[in-house]
């Protein structure tokens, strides 16, 4: 019976200290699982933070590199009506001397029995009042300014000529009827009937307005 005792005590030792190494195990996976949980928490909550803060930095970046390409349009627009308003004092300053070119010739024109002199003053005048060379000057410029703007032109339209693409430029640096007849010695009713046609040319509807095409262009 003693023996017997003894076994089923050591039995009965030997199952609780199985027990005991479960329960241990058991609360070691409990452990290992709790552990990797936070882990993975702070792995997702650290992945969370640098995806926020590098979609943030592209924000920023973008806002950035949009305000600077506001900034350069809006330079770019300064100096395009800078370079238009220096090509408007150009043209101004020939309508003024062919203006003075033209008092000078009728003043001369009235001069009776005029000698050679006179001829040859009026000659040099006319010489001198050419709106062809001003306009092939004023052309130079306008080309530096306006790069590609009458090969845009002449793509949308094949059929414009050479004084088709002129108005267009001057329209381009926004003058004047007025002063488009005077740089060209034309009627002003003239210069109209031209920008009527030059509608039509370029497929532009009566609601649409050439200078704005033609700003923008």
């Amino acid at each position: 019976n003693k023996q017997i005792n003894e076994l089923e005590i050591r039995y009965q030792v030997d199952k609780k200290n199985q027990e005991i190494e479960a329960l241990n195990s058991e609360v070691l996976v409990q452990r290992r699982l709790r552990n990797l949980g936070i882990l993975i928490l702070i792995l997702a909550v650290a992945l969370f933070v640098l995806t926020y803060m590098r979609i943030r930095l592209r924000s920023q970046l973008l806002e950035k590199e949009n305000e600077l390409e506001k900034a350069k349009s809006v330079q770019l627009k300064y100096e395009v009506a800078e370079k238009n308003r220096e090509l408007m004092s150009h043209s101004m300053l020939s309508i003024q001397k062919n203006q003075i070119l033209n008092d000078l010739k009728d003043k001369l024109l009235t001069i009776k029995d005029g000698d050679k002199c006179i001829h040859q003053a009026i000659k040099l005048v006319e010489e001198n009042h050419s709106a062809d060379s001003e306009w092939e000057n004023l052309k130079i410029h306008f080309e530096g300014v306006h790069p590609g703007f009458f090969t845009e032109l002449q793509e949308a339209c094949t059929e414009l000529t050479s004084t088709d693409l002129r108005h267009c430029a001057y329209i381009k640096i926004q003058m004047s009827t007025k002063d488009v007849a005077r740089i060209m010695n034309v009627d002003p009713k003239s210069v109209k009937m031209t920008r009527y046609r030059l509608k039509k040319k370029l497929s532009l509807s009566e609601e649409d307005s050439l200078e704005n095409y033609l700003i923008n262009l």
